[in-house]
């Protein structure tokens, strides 16, 4: 990237009263693509955090299946508690299976944007003069939308893991609610 003296005496990087040479802006142009190079590394590796946590929901998923499974009762008296059973038992039923299907929906891949270095080559086959400056912007366009991506994610992931307090407290009050009913 290549940094004029209007951009860095706007950014403050050095005082007003300082003087820099040519060295000094390459040695800031440098630093701002390692910055960008690291945030785009960084974009790249964040997906693996949420998909760590969505294999964990998912194991949490298999628990609250096998205590969903043990809390069915069928109730041979038409009494108000049974009512109330089949009613919270089909909602719990329904929030977990649109919640398991959203958490197995998320892991599926995105289309993370990845450093292409073709952008770099001009028509003859050679690279061009204002090579440093389209690598700094190709690496922070593609980080931006590499993170996009992943705040898209993040909220459909704290919608899940909502859904999944009710279907918690939804299988407590089955268990609960079966032992009176057995």
């Amino acid at each position: 990237m290549t940094i004029n003296e209007d951009f860095v005496k706007d950014k403050d990087i050095v005082n007003d009263d300082e003087h820099y040479n040519e060295d000094d802006t390459d040695k800031i142009a440098q630093y701002f693509l390692d910055a960008i190079k690291f945030e785009y590394e960084h974009s790249i590796h964040r997906p693996e955090r949420l998909d760590n946590k969505i294999y964990i929901s998912l194991a949490v998923y298999a628990f609250l299946a096998v205590l969903l499974t043990n809390s069915f009762v069928i109730c041979k008296e038409n009494c108000i508690l049974s009512g109330v059973y089949y009613v919270i038992l089909a909602i719990v039923i329904i929030l977990f299976t649109v919640t398991l299907l959203s958490l197995i929906h998320l892991l599926k891949a995105d289309q993370i944007a990845h450093y292409n270095l073709e952008a770099l080559i001009d028509d003859d086959g050679g690279f061009t003069l204002d090579t440093e400056d389209k690598v700094c912007r190709s690496y922070a366009d593609y980080a931006i939308h590499n993170n996009k991506l992943l705040d898209e994610k993040n909220k459909k992931f704290n919608m899940c893991m909502s859904f999944t307090f009710f279907v918690v407290v939804g299988v407590v009050v089955l268990n609960y609610i079966a032992k009176y009913l057995k």
